[in-house]
């Protein structure tokens, strides 16, 4: 079968929920019949070296302000123009509408956009999205509730749109070694519970400094785990300090070890006030811990509350907290539910899966 080129243009290389399906995608796909490159709006981050070691190209219009939309789409179109790619899948929302624009100015027909989050912050991302989803072949949505998200608030066609949820290489989960709790001065007694993202008011981790407040006279040996960099790290130390549990919270940054940190972990807590469908969330339940999550786009695809872990209201500091309270008072409880997510994670959400599924997709639309 006849090799084709596919462009995956992206909003940038940084470490990202997005951005590691984007990278994994493009490492995975059957070499026989795809020839995959990767193209950033912005200067290339750390997942760009990953790409090169693996032999992909990469690229970068070199944008890097929102006004310089117009010369993104130029630059796109004559990226395009001179690859000539069978399909242009496109991932995030700039990303979306700038190859969109520059797939319409080279005449390629077969474009494939990605939505993976339930964007609430910034309607605008409805209207533009409404303006030129037709300029899509297909629409890839995370999760059901993001595709009925999509539907309701940017009255997007019903025929464009497509769930394929995220994949997890589980069975390397499995054999990852536990980090030496003694590398984070971490008592075997302690009670971990690690949150895994970036520290933006959307993750809500603000709400679960405040729980871990409300409960650390009840489990006096409960440690949070923050893993991830973002706007709001200064202000989320001073809450934490604040609320006195400065000594009880750790901000560990970006990690490349979250696997390891997340199997010596006891239980991952995901506080969001939206989602699409965590990526965090199936790495946990591989590394067999039990999940306490809000109610939101996606999770409640991936946690059965009262199986797998608990699903909580959303900004709902008491019943956050009396989950933490729950899971760190009962290890049996911990064991089972992070048993039976970790068999969830491997039967139903391995990465094979999901390459697979795009597989048959970009097949669908390649003429």
């Amino acid at each position: 079968m006849k090799q084709r080129r596919i462009l995956y243009l992206i909003t940038d290389l940084d470490a990202g929920g997005a951005e590691k399906c984007c990278v994994q995608l493009a490492e995975r796909l059957d070499p026989d019949r795809w020839s995959p490159e990767v193209c950033s709006l912005l200067p290339p981050g750390a997942l760009a070296d990953r790409l090169r070691v693996a032999q992909i190209p990469v690229h970068t219009l070199g944008v890097c302000r929102g006004t310089q939309a117009p010369q993104a789409v130029l630059r796109a179109a004559r990226l395009m123009s001179r690859l000539r790619p069978s399909v242009v899948h496109t991932f995030l929302f700039h990303a979306n509408v700038v190859g969109r624009l520059a797939a319409r100015l080279t005449g390629m027909p077969r474009v494939i956009a990605s939505i993976r989050v339930a964007e609430r912050r910034f309607r605008y991302h409805w209207v533009l999205e409404n303006l030129t989803c037709r300029m899509s072949h297909r629409i890839v949505c995370v999760s059901q509730a993001v595709a009925d998200f999509t539907r309701r608030n940017s009255h997007v066609p019903t025929n464009l749109l497509e769930v394929i949820p995220n994949g997890i290489d589980a069975e390397s989960a499995l054999v990852e070694s536990p980090l030496d709790r003694s590398s984070l001065n971490l008592a075997d007694e302690a009670v971990v519970a690690v949150t895994v993202g970036r520290l933006d008011r959307q993750k809500g981790i603000d709400v679960l400094l405040d729980s871990v407040a409300h409960v650390r006279d009840r489990i006096p040996n409960l440690h949070l785990l923050i893993v991830g960099a973002g706007p709001e790290r200064d202000s989320l130390t001073a809450l934490a300090q604040r609320l006195g549990v400065e000594s009880r919270c750790r901000f560990l940054g970006w990690r490349n070890d979250v696997s390891a940190l997340m199997k010596m972990a006891d239980m991952f807590v995901m506080p969001s006030r939206w989602e699409g469908m965590p990526n965090a969330i199936l790495e946990a339940m591989a590394a067999g811990l039990p999940v306490i999550a809000t109610r939101v786009e996606g999770t409640t695809e991936l946690v059965t509350d009262g199986q797998t872990g608990r699903l909580v209201a959303n900004e709902n500091v008491h019943e956050l907290a009396n989950s933490l309270v729950e899971l760190a008072t009962n290890s049996g409880l911990r064991k089972t539910w992070g048993r039976h997510g970790r068999e969830i994670a491997l039967r139903d959400f391995s990465l094979a899966r999901m390459v697979a599924r795009h597989e048959a997709m970009y097949d669908s639309v390649v003429i």
